[in-house]
């Protein structure tokens, strides 16, 4: 997509919401204005950081959220993802979990999530940096 496609993605997305864009700006740490821009097409290329967390704040698909030559870096990334939620991330919840059912702890649960969402947020930065390093990104 270009600008002015992902700008009118997240103008829908953001209404759908019912965020107004200053709203939106503080979930981003940006101004109302940036967000006026991103919306009109103003912006050639919103930072994959910022798209990203319109992603998650916005709910909506990051594929939604991509410029036409980044096509391939989404596949890469999702297929990280996928590898990492099936061997790593999936082994560090059970275990986590295992250990608050052993424990009757029942603060564990909140630590043990705590532990987990570090572990995601480390291992797809890892990714992420990796893409980053390997020009895919």
């Amino acid at each position: 997509m270009d600008a002015k496609q992902i700008g009118e993605v997240i103008k829908e997305a953001r209404k759908r919401k019912g965020k107004t864009q200053t709203q939106l700006g503080e979930l981003l740490g940006v101004g109302v204005q940036v967000i006026s821009d991103y919306e009109k097409g103003k912006v050639k290329v919103i930072p994959f950081e910022k798209r990203a967390k319109m992603s998650s704040v916005l709910n909506i698909p990051i594929s939604e959220l991509l410029y036409d030559n980044e096509e391939m870096a989404c596949i890469s990334t999702n297929e990280a993802v996928d590898e990492l939620k099936e061997n790593r991330l999936i082994k560090a919840v059970n275990a986590e979990l295992e250990e608050w059912l052993c424990s009757g702890d029942t603060d564990y649960l909140y630590k043990a999530v705590a532990i987990i969402r570090a572990e995601i947020d480390n291992e797809l930065q890892y990714e992420i940096d990796k893409l980053i390093l390997d020009g895919i990104l």
